[in-house]
């Protein structure tokens, strides 16, 4: 009964693992565009503030989770997004 159980929750969540991965993929698309429009414009690949911005309205509308969570989360995603712009450019 208990292994039913947590085979279905354990299911659940690799369903949202799945979502997940499919948001950062379309994240991700979206940096691409992001990189060549800031090559165009020559603006820089980092906004410090922007990044500040998106964690602040995000643990703002965040309910549940450890805001920590959030920010490191976010943290190593504006990482990436930063390394993907460059290598854009």
């Amino acid at each position: 009964m208990i292994n039913n159980e947590l085979n279905k929750l354990r299911k659940e969540i690799d369903l949202v693992d799945e979502s997940l991965l499919k948001i950062l993929e379309k994240r991700f698309e979206i940096i691409d565009m992001v990189a060549i429009l800031k090559g165009k414009q020559n603006l820089p690949i980092e906004n410090n503030q922007r990044e500040l911005e998106i964690i602040k309205t995000l643990e703002e509308k965040n309910t549940k989770l450890d805001p920590n969570l959030i920010k490191n989360i976010f943290k190593i995603i504006f990482k990436y997004s930063k390394n993907n712009q460059l290598n854009k450019n």
